[in-house]
């Protein structure tokens, strides 16, 4: 498939650009409050370090170090979203540039919250759109997951290109300072 049949071939989000934001801030929130309950003092960042370059949602202290983390939620699927291209193939996407150590990605249902090693997502990704790329963009499917270009909703004419990580790759990797022994938090429970 040449390139242009593929971005014929795309989908948008289905979720209006407010409701999303709404969204994102109110999982933001939960995780937020969830990490100072069960792992240490966690603030929200700066506007400036969420849409600067740095694009970090929390700052996290574990015993005295601060660890920069970015928040990721579904509203369905068990995947976690990267935004490897905000505008492919010329403008990279948040989840390209985050300078974020961790990812807090929060469950479609709102009970767990896994901690995924920002760099080890960065791999999986670039892996899978090199190959992609060399593949003339036939190749979508991964045994890591997926990709998908996407027409964008808030910049018209533009393209996202959009991973779909399956969690399960990280399920027992336990990011780097991560206090607990486990990447997992049922945030059900109370400490």
């Amino acid at each position: 498939m040449r390139f242009r049949e593929f971005i014929e071939a795309t989908v948008t989000a289905d979720m209006p650009i407010q409701q999303r934001l709404a969204a994102g801030w109110s999982a933001e929130k939960k995780v937020i409050d969830a990490f100072n309950r069960m792992i240490g003092p966690t603030t929200t960042s700066s506007e400036y370090a969420d849409k600067g370059d740095s694009k970090i949602d929390a700052i996290v202290d574990v015993k005295g170090k601060s660890y920069l983390m970015q928040i990721k939620s579904r509203e369905s699927g068990d995947d976690i979203l990267v935004e490897w291209y905000r505008d492919y193939p010329t403008v990279i996407g948040r989840d390209q540039k985050t300078r974020a150590d961790w990812y807090a990605v929060l469950s479609s249902n709102g009970t767990q919250i896994m901690v995924v090693d920002t760099q080890e997502v960065k791999e999986a990704c670039k892996r899978m759109v090199d190959v992609w790329e060399k593949s003339n963009h036939q190749q979508t499917q991964f045994p890591e997951g997926e990709i998908s270009l996407q027409a964008s909703r808030d910049r018209p004419g533009a393209y996202k290109l959009i991973v779909f990580l399956n969690k399960k790759q990280f399920r027992m990797k336990v990011p780097k300072g991560f206090p607990l022994p486990v990447s997992i938090i049922n945030i059900m429970k109370q400490p």
